[in-house]
């Protein structure tokens, strides 16, 4: 699977035609993905991208996977699924189509001949390319996927003039492709744009108290603070439904954020702050980040010359027993559950300088 989604994050940064093509090639295997129940997954709908990148951000932390669908713009392509595209990807001829009795007379459908399509609907155009170019990486990662608009399309009417009208019904991006089930979006759980979520964890609240600290976070970085701290959202997740909890019935979460939260990241800046300034670190005004990449990546032979020319021949060996020490004191700091937003935050307010 994580083939797929390698083949799908390099269409996504060539275009989003692309992708869409890649997309459909391997619908049979991205399908299970996105069906199966023990991942913890989000879908978020927009008409409009940069309302929906803060929603986004917390997504991709929280959830194992985010469906993205975007429905803007002007060039949209619909894609009508044939009973020939469901046996040759699924081997069916055909999907189920479910709906109560109730939609379907108040749609006026025809019993004998309901005239309905399976249909997805897929958006084009450079604002959605640009989007998708900053995203790849986190469909690389298999923790995202750009969703087309599932539908069912169906005859709403016919005039006088012989001419025809369709409309387009929303199904379930949960259920599977051989059952399509129409749902009522006012009845999905929304934050602040329509999202639907099977993760029964309370994600407005958690939404509420860490997005500060999401914000300004550039989608590359995110990426990247991910793919180094993923091991620490169950714990930050954990952490944070608990002092929701202690903050009694009333679950006000900026106090749950002025008061709890706040203060131990405070007491993490300030404990790096310390391991900072008590090492040697700062070579010419480099940054700590720096000079430590610049001592893991660079070769044996151009880091010691520089380090020779700065500090003297006994450079080196200060350094790497510096640098280890360093690196240990780092280390215990991830041990707080709020490590994961202290560096969220950190990069965000460094992004804005």
């Amino acid at each position: 699977m994580q083939t797929i989604f390698e083949k799908l994050s390099y269409a996504a940064k060539i275009n989003i035609n692309e992708y869409n093509n890649e997309y459909m090639n391997n619908i049979s295997t991205i399908y299970p993905v996105v069906t199966n129940p023990n991942l913890l997954k989000s879908r978020i709908k927009t008409k409009n991208i940069q309302d929906a990148e803060s929603l986004l951000r917390f997504s991709l932390v929280f959830n194992d996977l985010s469906l993205f669908t975007y429905n803007g713009g002007n060039e949209l392509v619909m894609i009508l699924l044939q009973k020939e595209w469901f046996e040759k990807n699924f081997s069916k001829f055909g999907a189920e189509i479910r709906l109560s009795k109730q939609k379907f007379d108040e749609l006026g459908f025809d019993s004998e001949n309901p005239q309905i399509s399976p249909a997805f609907i897929f958006t084009q155009g450079d604002e959605i390319n640009r989007f998708a170019d900053q995203l790849y990486p986190f469909i690389a990662n298999g923790r995202l996927l750009f969703q087309p608009d599932r539908s069912l399309l169906y005859l709403e009417g016919e005039n006088e003039n012989g001419g025809r009208t369709f409309n387009t019904l929303d199904v379930s991006q949960f259920s599977s492709l051989e059952s399509w089930e129409i749902i009522d979006e006012s009845n999905s759980r929304p934050i602040s744009l329509q999202y639907e979520s099977n993760n029964n964890l309370n994600q407005h609240s958690i939404f509420e108290i860490t997005i500060p600290y999401l914000e300004g976070v550039k989608f590359s970085d995110l990426a990247k603070i991910l793919e180094d701290e993923n091991d620490l959202i169950s714990g930050l997740r954990s952490s944070i439904k608990q002092a929701i909890l202690e903050s009694g019935d009333t679950h006000d979460l900026l106090t749950v954020r002025r008061d709890i939260i706040d203060p131990k990241i405070d007491a993490l800046n300030r404990k790096f702050k310390s391991t900072v300034n008590s090492h040697a670190f700062r070579i010419a005004g480099a940054a700590v980040g720096t000079v430590a990449l610049a001592y893991t990546s660079a070769s044996t032979a151009g880091l010691s010359s520089a380090i020779a020319t700065i500090c003297g021949s006994g450079g080196i060996g200060l350094l790497g027993k510096e640098y280890s020490i360093y690196k240990e004191k780092i280390n215990e700091l991830r041990d707080d559950p709020y490590y994961f937003l202290w560096r969220c935050k950190n990069v965000a307010k460094h992004t804005k300088k």
